[in-house]
Formats: structure tokens, sequence, C-alpha cells
């Protein structure tokens, strides 16, 4: 995909700063099914994300773009086999994301709060590192507000969290 760096040199920088900033939210974008992509491929491209210390993976399936290169290359990956892929590395991510979120159980955080509530009477929100937490129902706090949330396990895709005095 013409990227100017090599995984090595990728793997060096998303260290450095996880070894700088251990709490940092990172995230790696990752397109599977591109032409071309073998099954040995994504198996390589698999272990190399497991192998770093990233926090979560936001992860596209390729699809066709008029005007690409990519769209006149032979070895197109089938939907199907795309669509696989997308959910094993859909998997990591969320391996990454309960291992990030697991650092700080039990921390009170700063918690940017979303507008919309879920059907439980939830707010969620997010820490600085990037961390999705469910706020308890029964607060008073608004859209927007920045409150400090004591944090608790993951569950159903996001932190249980309860608001604390500040």
């Amino acid at each position: 995909m013409r990227r100017r760096y090599r995984t090595e040199e990728y793997k060096d920088r998303v260290r450095y700063i996880a070894d700088r900033m251990p709490e940092a939210g990172i995230g790696i974008d990752v397109i599977v099914g591109f032409p071309g992509e073998t099954e040995k491929e994504f198996d390589a491209t698999r272990d190399f994300l497991l192998d770093l210390p990233a926090s979560y993976l936001h992860v596209f399936t390729y699809s066709e773009r008029a005007k690409t290169t990519a769209l006149r290359m032979s070895d197109v990956v089938p939907i199907p086999v795309r669509k696989a892929r997308n959910k094993v590395l859909q998997q990591v991510s969320m391996k990454m994301q309960w291992a990030h979120a697991a650092k700080f159980e039990g921390a009170v955080r700063p918690v940017l709060l979303e507008s919309d509530l879920d059907e439980q009477g939830r707010r969620s929100g997010y820490t600085p590192e990037y961390v999705r937490v469910a706020v308890a129902d029964g607060m008073d706090c608004s859209a927007g507000a920045v409150v400090p949330v004591e944090l608790g396990r993951m569950s159903e895709g996001r932190v249980q969290g309860r608001v604390v005095s500040p």
C-alpha cells in the first residue's frame, strides 16, 4: 500500500511511545483483505499486531474504490475471507482493550461524557487514555461534562464506572 516505513520501524515507534507513556491509549488502523493478501501474510499481520503494546485496533475491510491502483490488481481476496479476517482482528482488538482497561481498574480518572444514554440509562464517555467508560445510572451529569469516575471492570465492551465527588 505504498507505506514509506517498514514493520520494524513501526514497531520501534509504537514501543518508544509505550515505554515513555505506559498508560497511553495507542490505536492502530488496519486494513484486511487488500488484493494479494495471502493467508500467511494475514497471519503474520495478526502476530505482528499481537506483539505490539497497542490499546485497540480500528479494523477496516478492504473495499474496491474507483480510480485506485488496487482496483486493477488481479489477486482479489473474496469478500467472505475479508469479513472473516476482520472478525479475527476485532477479537484481537477486544483483547487489547481489556488489557488496556485493566491498567486502570480502581483508579479515578476524568471522563468526558457523550450525549446519548444507553438502554440502561447509562452515559458513556472516554478517559484521556481512551478507555471507554459506562457511568452508572442515577448520576446527574450532562453530555460534554468532564467528571471524576472510579473505574471498575470491563463489561459489554466498556469499563463500568461510577462518578465520585471531586
